[in-house]
């Protein structure tokens, strides 16, 4: 019997690799409006109650970029946690409809494949 390339979604270490490859993109992506986006992400259940907490209370002090790579940190442990978590994330990013969170979506969805 021959064996499948297709990578399962859910594997949440393939799914982490991909999100670690993609930084720079996701950062470029998400860099105007990362607090809209994690706002979405935790109310999506992809960020853990205490750990958005954590993140909240310290990004209020941080700068736009710090903020981003908080925010790149928690949902790259949600993944490894859970790696269906990475359809959530791909699924938030296509419902803000700009153009460059749908091309990030784009790129993680084929990459996974």
């Amino acid at each position: 019997m021959a064996e499948s390339t297709t990578i399962v979604r859910n594997d949440s270490g393939i799914a982490n690799e991909v999100l670690r490859r993609n930084v720079p993109l996701v950062v470029d992506s998400c860099h105007p409006n990362c607090v809209q986006l994690a706002d979405k992400l935790y109310s999506k259940r992809m960020i853990p109650d205490k750990a958005w907490r954590r993140a909240k209370d310290t990004m209020s002090g941080h700068t736009i970029d710090q903020r981003i790579s908080d925010m790149i940190s928690v949902v790259r442990d949600s993944i490894r946690t859970d790696g269906s978590m990475f359809r959530t994330f791909t699924d938030i990013l296509r419902t803000e409809d700009t153009l460059p969170h749908n091309r990030l979506a784009d790129v993680l969805d084929k990459e996974l494949i």
